[in-house]
């Protein structure tokens, strides 16, 4: 009886010792996962921030101004075009 009992207890050791292996390997892949996700981040942080360089948020922040620079510039000459085709309307029916 005590053989079969140290036979018993060798058996489950060993499915211990098979748990443990699995449990290592699924902990080292999810390791490997973590490494990528945090460069993936990283990269990420870089395109949007900048590195030194200008990133997307600072691009179109450049953008926004440009276009708001544009609608005004744009806004200026049409009312320049106005007021002379008002001067000009108003010269001709004067006379």
């Amino acid at each position: 009886m005590d053989d079969r009992r140290l036979d018993e207890l060798r058996k489950d050791m060993q499915d211990v010792k098979l748990q443990v292996a699995r449990i290592v390997s699924h902990l080292e892949s999810e390791r490997e996962s973590r490494k990528e996700i945090r460069a993936m981040i990283e990269k990420h942080t870089h395109i949007i921030f900048g590195n030194g360089e200008p990133g997307f948020k600072t691009r179109l922040d450049r953008i926004e101004q440009s276009e708001s620079n544009r609608t005004w510039h744009i806004r200026a000459v049409w009312a320049a075009i106005l007021t002379m085709l008002a001067r000009i309307g108003h010269d001709i029916f004067r006379q």
